[in-house]
């Protein structure tokens, strides 16, 4: 039932409010869609990998109204179905953003990446570059040589005992896992060795966004992540460098993170630097979550973005 409602439902009037969840069937796969907000529309794109959109709410859901906010579980994650060609490389999952696109009846969209989410963000850019209107990257990487540096970075810093015990499941370069998740001592020391990096302040909320990242789809977060542990890329990402692809990206771009990130300060500006149209907007109080530790700051810095009418060519800084 819920499917047909999905495809019997009318677009909203323009500039009318929308509050709608539900599945979305594309040519090859089944999409969870959630549309809430009025305005221009605002895509985002989740990390996780093969997490799902919820921690996207209610931090950034108050976007909504100035904003329609798009969000949905991206294949083989979350609600979402499997893919019918059994496709999980990034161009897939691209397709699979703009087929939603054009199925909603939008024109040119914002699209924001978080986390392992901002590959498919920028590659949406650059493949389909008359689509993207405005581009936030936030709190990710552009090269898989860059992430593997900085997890090594994370992992360099954990307790000795903690690298003892990811030392011990990591060796022969293969993790042993049932379908269902890590062994539960390396699934316990991985996320002690990112609890520095992902929030600055732990409390009720920081505990609730890491629950609902908690139960990912394991076999899709094996295939984009690889077979070598957590802190080596061999997925789908392996061998991706957008690096030398970015003067080409011609959608204004805000590149956002903390200061204490899973992702890299130097690697952000770097990046920002190659970008036609770029800006990098640092967050000193936060981790890989600075729309939740800094909440009423990232909304305004991105409100503010996102509401230009024209972005100068040059770099800024804060």
């Amino acid at each position: 039932m819920r499917e047909e409602r999905a495809r019997a439902r009318p677009s909203p009037a323009r500039g009318a409010r929308v509050d709608w969840e539900g599945e979305v069937e594309l040519p090859k796969v089944r999409l969870h869609v959630r549309r809430l907000g009025a305005g221009p529309p605002l895509f985002l794109l989740h990390g996780g990998p093969a997490a799902g959109y919820d921690y996207f709410l209610p931090w950034l859901e108050p976007l909504g109204a100035t904003r329609e906010l798009v969000l949905f579980d991206q294949r083989g994650c979350g609600r979402s179905g499997d893919p019918v060609d059994d496709r999980y490389d990034l161009l897939g999952l691209v397709d699979d953003t703009e087929q939603l696109r054009r199925r909603l009846g939008f024109g040119p969209i914002d699209l924001l990446g978080h986390s392992a989410g901002g590959p498919l963000a920028l590659e949406h850019a650059l493949r389909y570059p008359r689509s993207v209107r405005r581009l936030v990257l936030s709190s990710t990487f552009f090269s898989q040589r860059q992430v593997d540096r900085s997890l090594e970075f994370v992992r360099s810093r954990a307790p000795p005992r903690v690298r003892r015990v990811l030392d011990r499941f990591e060796q022969g370069a293969r993790v042993r896992a049932s379908s269902s998740g890590y062994p539960r001592a390396y699934a316990k020391a991985v996320s002690e060795a990112y609890a520095p990096f992902s929030f600055q302040r732990r409390g009720p909320e920081a505990r609730r966004v890491e629950r609902q990242l908690a139960s990912p789809r394991f076999s899709t977060y094996r295939r984009m992540w690889g077979d070598r542990g957590d802190f080596r890329i061999s997925g789908v990402y392996e061998g991706w460098n957008a690096l030398p692809h970015l003067p080409r990206v011609r959608a204004p771009t805000l590149v956002t993170l903390g200061s204490r990130d899973l992702a890299s300060v130097e690697d952000a500006r770097n990046a920002s630097d190659l970008l036609p149209c770029g800006r990098v907007v640092v967050f000193v109080r936060s981790g890989h979550y600075p729309f939740l530790e800094e909440r009423a700051k990232y909304l305004r810095v991105l409100s503010q973005f996102l509401s230009q009418r024209q972005v100068r060519a040059v770099q800024a800084r804060r």
